[in-house]
């Protein structure tokens, strides 16, 4: 009894900071909400999951670079960031209006880089790198033109959208460019 107590004990810190007053079923409507994650969380790797502070959510996803053209990433982002990635998800539409106590989401996509070249099992420390992020606050979100992101994405070309509507965004191109030059 006493072991349980002290493991318990021994977790009960990582576990709060994660949670932070909200239910697992707070952090799975999110995830249904965004769409994101086509693959349940204990078959996901490690590094994709949804965290939650103060108002702020965030949302981590393994997205290799692979051929994909910086117009391309940065199209996808906003298309999984405003609408969801899948037709029956609503993104950041659906988290504002279900759930009034989040202020800002953020979109996070990342690789995993394992020690060996093309090895999908994990031999070794793997590393992450994370190369876009996207953020949204309720405020800019209710003054954006959801039309005109619609037809971005249609034309297959938000850059302008990226760079000038979001709050805040960051994209490394450099790192795009090499993980390109290597494949």
């Amino acid at each position: 009894m006493t072991r349980i107590i002290l493991i318990v004990a021994m977790l009960w810190p990582s576990w709060s900071w994660s949670i932070d007053s909200w239910t697992m079923a707070d952090i799975k409507q999110v995830e249904s909400l965004m769409g994101v994650y086509l693959v349940h969380s204990p078959r996901r790797h490690g590094s994709e999951r949804v965290q939650q502070r103060r108002g702020t959510v965030k949302v981590d996803i393994w997205h290799p670079v692979h051929s994909m053209s910086d117009r391309e990433i940065k199209t996808r982002a906003v298309q999984w960031l405003v609408f969801g990635r899948t037709q029956y998800a609503s993104g950041a539409r659906g988290i504002f209006s279900d759930m009034p106590q989040v202020k800002q989401v953020i979109l996070r996509f990342h690789e995993v880089i394992r020690p060996r070249k093309n090895s999908r099992k994990r031999r070794g420390k793997e590393r992450t790198k994370r190369f876009l992020a996207l953020a949204l606050n309720r405020r800019t979100f209710e003054r954006l033109d959801l039309k005109r992101l619609r037809g971005c994405i249609e034309q297959e070309d938000c850059t302008k959208e990226f760079n000038r509507l979001f709050s805040k965004r960051y994209f490394d191109a450099r790192y795009a460019a090499k993980r390109r030059r290597e494949s």
